[in-house]
């Protein structure tokens, strides 16, 4: 029920005025000198001014200006005093009763008051209502933490905070406003306790700004006292904008770096540039610089200087200058090759020998050496090149070439000329060989041991001889190539065996050994003739340098390059001095064997060609007074 005040000195029609409101609302009743406290400490929601209007006019007005603020006003007058009522209604006043007063008008019009005020209350709760919750929306979503501390007996509450708080602080959540902040949330108390304590007690704001290690952030927070007991705390995280200011710092230090980079290799290109062209002009290389889309050449003093134009700084502005002033026909039509393939796309970079004319008439030979650069249409835009005068090179490659040739002619004739006279001198030596075999047959016929001792050695050095001439024309056939080379797989066993049966009859002689150990089921890729020439001149030299009744076998080993052939003795040895000279044209020379046998060295040195031709390899291992092992290796399928 509403609440009335009625305002009068005349205390018995306040009653009687008052009586006619009950059952409508709860009178109180105050006269004129006490009516300001009363309404500024009561609550009223109808405050009725019962005076008479014309000898109070001004107290009235006065009152309705006073009482207007949380109460709606009622005046009370006559018919006659209507142009004071509508004063009265311009300063705020709600109702007029006039007088004299019926209980059923008083009541109407009191009813109506009150509804008016309820309905104006309603009004105003609903515009209050859409206002928190607008003021709400923006406390919410202001970028600020907010957060509103209570401070009471030592304690501090938590009165309310913004959802940037309950984000930040998953733990706040679940936290009812109101609670103590020292048992709910004992870490964040611990965070703010001595700032809200200490704004609190002071009243003065505070401001910083830190690390806040609870949830890693860089913060910004700002307390204040809006009213004793209570201290709120506006927090801003500010840790993308020290990010980026410390981005910014870094991307401006490093721009820094980059300028100074920049200036620093700018140097150095000045520098290298300088050094470049210092270079250049001492030395013998002319540079030359080619405009393609402009047709413009530019070229240094050593390039004149290359072909006695050093004085005439307007030669060879253009690429017709260098074709018409130093090309003859031949190279211009190479000039125009290389023009129509840099333009076409087809290269990029040239290296060619051209022959040019100087200003004095002679000719010098150039080594012109020159790369495109294209635009991304694959166009050519720039040629860049360097000649160099090879004009010594040339004449001396000339005569190098003139004495290659005649150092050829005279090889060829002297190959020609052993072969000849090893060829002619076979027929001979053979006939030789025969008659002395004869007599050796006929030995007790003619019955004269010196004779048949002289016989003896006769045939020994015809056959020596005979052999010698042979690796002689072997040697020289194979280094006029005229051997025919035709590798297949051949059973190295019957191969070895076709071999030694040649060397048998030497052997036989000085009582030596000759042993095949390899299996029958073993193969070689190689060519068959050329194989056993290689087994049977070593094997020859192994029974030369091998004592009597000595040992001599050939083995096979199978490795992963490819198979070895070994064929070792246990002769007489060598040091290390001779078997590096035993394969060395130049310092191969033959010691006589241990029964006196003489030798060329040849029939190594055919081997030594022989197994080259194969893509082979040879090795020997030798030590004095314990024998000698030749390892042949022959690759896989040659």
């Amino acid at each position: 029920m509403t609440d009335t005040l009625i305002i009068s000195d005349d205390s018995d029609k306040a009653s009687i005025l008052g009586k006619m409101m009950e059952g409508i609302t709860s009178v109180s009743y105050c006269g004129v000198d006490e009516s300001a406290s009363k309404i500024t400490e009561g609550s009223y929601g109808i405050v009725v001014i019962y005076l008479p209007l014309t000898e109070n006019i001004d107290r009235v007005l006065q009152l309705i200006v006073f009482a207007k603020t949380q109460s709606s006003v009622i005046i009370t007058g006559t018919l006659d005093e209507t142009d004071l009522v509508y004063r009265c209604f311009d300063n705020g006043a709600t109702e007029v009763l006039i007088t004299p007063f019926s209980e059923g008008l008083v009541k109407l019009r009191v009813t109506g008051v009150i509804k008016k005020r309820i309905a104006s209350l309603q009004t105003t709760a609903n515009e209050l209502k859409a206002e928190r919750s607008k003021y709400r929306m923006l406390f919410e979503n202001m970028n600020s933490g907010f957060t509103l501390f209570k401070v009471k007996d030592n304690k501090i509450y938590l009165e309310n905070a913004n959802s940037k708080v309950l984000e930040s602080f998953p733990k706040a959540r679940g936290v009812t406003f109101g609670s103590d902040l020292g048992v709910t949330l004992p870490k964040f108390y611990q965070a703010f306790a001595e700032d809200v304590f200490k704004v609190n007690n002071t009243g003065e704001s505070l401001r910083y700004e830190k690390n806040f290690d609870l949830i890693n952030r860089y913060m910004s927070f700002n307390f204040y006292r809006p009213e004793p007991g209570y201290v709120a705390m506006l927090a801003q995280d500010l840790t993308e904008k020290r990010l980026a200011e410390k981005r910014t710092v870094e991307l401006s230090y490093q721009i820094k770096k980059q300028f100074k980079d920049l200036d620093n290799k700018a140097y150095e290109l000045d520098k290298a540039k300088k050094q470049l062209e210092l270079f250049l002009e001492g030395s013998n290389d002319g540079t030359w610089d080619f405009d393609v889309a402009n047709k413009r050449l530019s070229v240094n003093l050593q390039y004149r200087r290359q072909l006695g134009y050093e004085d005439d700084e307007t030669a060879f502005t253009s690429p017709d200058d260098f074709v018409n002033i130093i090309c003859d026909q031949e190279n211009k039509e190479k000039f125009q090759m290389f023009y129509d393939s840099v333009r076409d796309g087809k290269i990029d970079m040239i290296n060619e020998e051209l022959k040019v004319r100087c200003k004095d008439g002679s000719v010098k030979w150039l080594m012109v050496k020159c790369v495109v650069k294209r635009d991304e249409n694959g166009r050519a835009i720039r040629v860049a090149g360097v000649n160099t005068d090879i004009s010594e090179r040339k004449a001396y490659e000339e005569t190098l070439n003139h004495k290659s040739e005649e150092l050829q002619k005279a090889n060829d004739t002297k190959n020609m000329f052993i072969s000849i006279i090893a060829h002619d001198l076979r027929n001979p030596f053979n006939a030789i060989i025969g008659l002395t075999d004869i007599l050796r047959k006929r030995e007790a016929v003619i019955n004269d041991p010196k004779a048949n001792e002289l016989s003896g050695v006769i045939l020994q050095s015809a056959k020596t001889t005979y052999d010698m001439l042979n690796n002689l024309l072997l040697w020289c056939r194979s280094q006029q190539n005229t051997i025919a080379f035709e590798p297949e797989e051949l059973n190295l066993h019957y191969t070895v065996d076709e071999a030694l049966s040649e060397v048998k009859g030497q052997a036989q002689k000085k009582h030596i050994m000759l042993i095949n150990r390899t299996s029958t089921s073993d193969t070689i890729w190689a060519d068959a003739q050329m194989l056993q020439t290689v087994i049977r001149n070593i094997t020859v030299n192994s029974v030369k340098y091998t004592n009597e009744g000595g040992l001599i076998t050939v083995a096979a080993e199978w490795t992963p390059e490819g198979i070895d052939v070994i064929i070792e003795d246990n002769g007489i040895g060598m040091s290390q001095e001779t078997v590096d000279k035993l394969l060395v044209v130049s310092r191969n020379r033959s010691t006589v064997g241990t029964a006196g046998e003489q030798g060329s060295g040849m029939g190594l040195l055919i081997c030594k060609e022989f197994i080259s031709r194969h893509n082979g390899k040879i090795k020997i291992e030798s030590e004095v007074g314990k024998g000698t092992k030749f390892i042949i290796t022959f690759p896989h399928n040659g």
